[in-house]
């Protein structure tokens, strides 16, 4: 499933987070952060099982995204997996470590998008 660019950020971090889902990522919440931080205009949330599961999402994020598309930055761990495309930023944890940051709880002000 390719991206295109001319996409509005909100429909971006849906296509993201569907991506997401086929991947198997549960749990996925795409938070409306716009309004409160100038970091992202909107996080997408979900939890995988396994190191493996998220860098699959990662792959098929990477193949996703045209080539007009500005690389992500990546950043990753054992626990987490962050893919930074400046207006929409996806978070993918171990199921441990998204109840030890509990991001949804620190962004209660920012409104939820349903992926429809």
């Amino acid at each position: 499933m390719k991206v295109a660019r001319k996409l509005d950020a909100k429909a971006r971090a849906i296509q993201i987070a569907k991506i997401a889902e086929k991947k198997h990522v549960i749990d996925l919440t795409i938070l409306h952060v716009g309004p409160l931080t100038s970091l992202a205009e909107f996080f997408v949330i979900g939890s995988a099982d396994s190191n493996a599961q998220m860098q699959a999402v990662a792959t098929a994020l990477r193949h996703a995204f045209t080539k007009e598309e500005a690389p992500p930055r990546i950043e990753h761990s054992d626990r987490w997996l962050l893919v930074d495309y400046h207006d929409i930023i996806l978070h993918i944890f171990r199921k441990e470590a998204r109840a030890f940051y509990d991001l949804e709880r620190f962004w209660t002000d920012a409104a939820r998008i349903e992926m429809t």
